[in-house]
């Protein structure tokens, strides 16, 4: 029944996902804010609130930081490889060269949150009241990534065609917060389970938290990845996976303030640094992506890039396994 009650939880959160990128593109249109700023923000917001959950329950129940750590970047690498993913089997094109620039922007605060998540479990860590000061610049590099997300706002143009003519923002406001309120609730009870799935199977807990825990509090990137990929929305992907990152290393900082027995990266083991610095490798191959010019001719099928991407999750994850 434990594996019944999952697959059953996962197709819920698979339904929810895949309306939810609908009514975010029509809120984007509406809104006249742009489906990058939509999905940098608020879908990205949505979509990572069972990352938000999860970590918090590990903290606060568990007392196992290991475990929050392993989650949060172990979510971080899986949504760079949803990229990967959709350009090799969904798309089927290299769709990255035509994202917006600014993004680059993005990912550059991302990097330098993840590498001071690095620096603190390489020992350099220092605390004020029991928190990390890498934490803190953490929580910082967040406000700053959604302020530079703000500014860069690209106005719709007045002539642009409408595809929601008849949808109503409200509706549309009233029906995305539905969804998400339903994927916060079943990625919560989904992650208990696969915690429980994981514990008969005696993984560690980093390894647990950056590939199950992960894959599921992910499932809804994924899903509204594919949607946003059905309408073309290839900002909205982008905006929604950068902005996802950025949100999961914003939930280190909530966790290092409620873990009250002394800063979250003082594990010993500091095995979630693999995953860290996986993800920081994989995220500047999408960097790379995007600022590649448009290829010539249609001979180039996807990004060079991607298949790097692909494997490195791949040795991740094995890193993970054997340093479990």
């Amino acid at each position: 029944m434990l594996y019944l009650y999952f697959s059953l939880s996962a197709l819920i959160i698979v339904f929810a996902g895949w309306y939810l990128s609908v009514y975010a593109d029509i809120i984007a249109e509406k809104t006249k804010l742009g489906r990058g700023f939509i999905g940098l923000i608020l879908l990205s917001a949505v979509t990572s609130l069972p990352e938000l959950i999860t970590s918090i329950s590990a903290i606060v129940v568990r007392q196992a930081p290991e475990l929050s750590l392993g989650n949060v970047l172990g979510s971080n690498m899986f949504n760079v490889f949803i990229i990967a993913f959709l350009e090799i089997l969904i798309i089927r094109k290299p769709f990255l060269y035509s994202i917006s620039k600014e993004n680059v922007t993005y990912i550059g605060f991302m990097i330098l949150a993840t590498m001071s998540a690095v620096f603190a479990m390489l020992g350099f860590d220092l605390t004020v009241w029991d928190i990390s000061i890498f934490s803190m610049a953490i929580g910082a590099l967040y406000v700053g990534a959604m302020y530079a997300g703000y500014k860069n706002i690209v106005p719709q143009e007045a002539g642009a065609p409408q595809n929601y003519a008849a949808k109503k923002l409200s509706a549309a406001l009233l029906m995305f917060f539905i969804l998400g309120a339903v994927i916060v609730v079943t990625g919560y009870y989904a992650t208990i389970l696969a915690d429980e799935i994981a514990t008969v199977s005696g993984l560690g807990r980093t390894f647990v938290g950056g590939l199950l825990l992960a894959a599921m509090t992910s499932l809804p990137e994924v899903i509204t990845s594919l949607s946003s990929a059905k309408l073309g929305a290839y900002d909205m992907i982008v905006g929604n996976i950068l902005g996802s990152n950025m949100f999961n290393l914003g939930i280190i900082f909530i966790a290092d303030i409620l873990y009250r027995r002394e800063s979250v990266f003082a594990d010993p083991e500091g095995n979630q640094i693999i995953p860290a610095l996986f993800s920081i490798l994989l995220v500047t191959l999408m960097m790379f992506g995007i600022m590649r010019k448009k290829p010539s001719g249609k001979r180039m099928k996807v990004h060079m890039e991607t298949f790097f991407i692909l494997a490195l999750y791949l040795l991740g994850l094995w890193l993970m396994f054997v340093k479990r």
